[in-house]
């Protein structure tokens, strides 16, 4: 993953599913990314808070920040870029990636149906 993004700096917004294994999906994606936001999709989501505990095991050096919503994560991804001229990683999860673009287009993400 780290090749992938090369250098240029970036904020990871991530969510992982209930069901999913958090840990691991943290422990590759956290590495690569200062600054890290820790949300939930609206449909499965874990709890921010865990998400958060196991990005800040994964890169301690991280600054980690939590957000009740995904667009309060969006909102606060959004300007730490614009701050650190980073870009915006959504990752972690589907629903969390397929919620971050309904809002980001000023969509009702309570309207999307997964199954």
């Amino acid at each position: 993953f780290n090749r992938m993004r090369a250098a240029a700096p970036g904020v990871l917004v991530c969510g992982v599913s209930i069901d999913k294994q958090a840990a691991g999906i943290l422990d590759t994606l956290a590495p690569a990314f200062a600054s890290i936001i820790c949300t939930r999709a609206r449909h499965k989501g874990a709890a921010p808070a865990g998400i958060a505990k196991l990005a800040a095991a994964a890169h301690p050096g991280a600054k980690i920040m939590l957000a009740d919503s995904v667009a309060e994560a969006r909102t606060l991804a959004l300007a730490q870029a614009k701050v650190s001229g980073a870009a915006v990683y959504v990752a972690g999860g589907l629903f969390l990636a397929a919620e971050f673009r309904a809002v980001h287009l000023g969509r009702d993400p309570a309207a999307i149906v997964f199954f």
